[in-house]
């Protein structure tokens, strides 16, 4: 649609509380902490992707923080009561085993 321009420039401040680009199709450079830019004569081919993240500390903290751990937990306990039983089966038997040989 475009016929003719002389360029684009995309500056990118981000916040502190998603500080990351996680992906993007245009490669961006990093100006400073949090800043970044992106310039090219051309329009890109296809559509703009930018994905913005948190820091992995970021994403643990918000995870122990979320109103649906509690409920994820629990639907997960059977299965690690499960596995937990299991274990120590295996190694009650282990035990005994060995103590026979003895």
């Amino acid at each position: 649609m475009w016929k003719d321009f002389g360029g684009i420039t995309i500056n990118l401040n981000l916040d502190k509380d998603m500080p990351v680009i996680s992906s993007s199709n245009l490669a961006f450079k990093k100006i400073d902490t949090r800043i970044y830019q992106y310039v090219s004569d051309t329009l890109p081919g296809e559509n703009l992707e930018i994905v913005i993240d948190e820091n992995w500390y970021q994403n643990i903290l918000s995870t122990l923080r979320s109103p649906y751990l509690p409920m994820t937990l629990m639907m997960f306990l059977p299965f690690i009561l499960i596995v937990l039983a299991v274990v120590i089966f295996i190694v009650w038997r282990l035990r005994k085993k060995k103590k026979q040989k003895s």
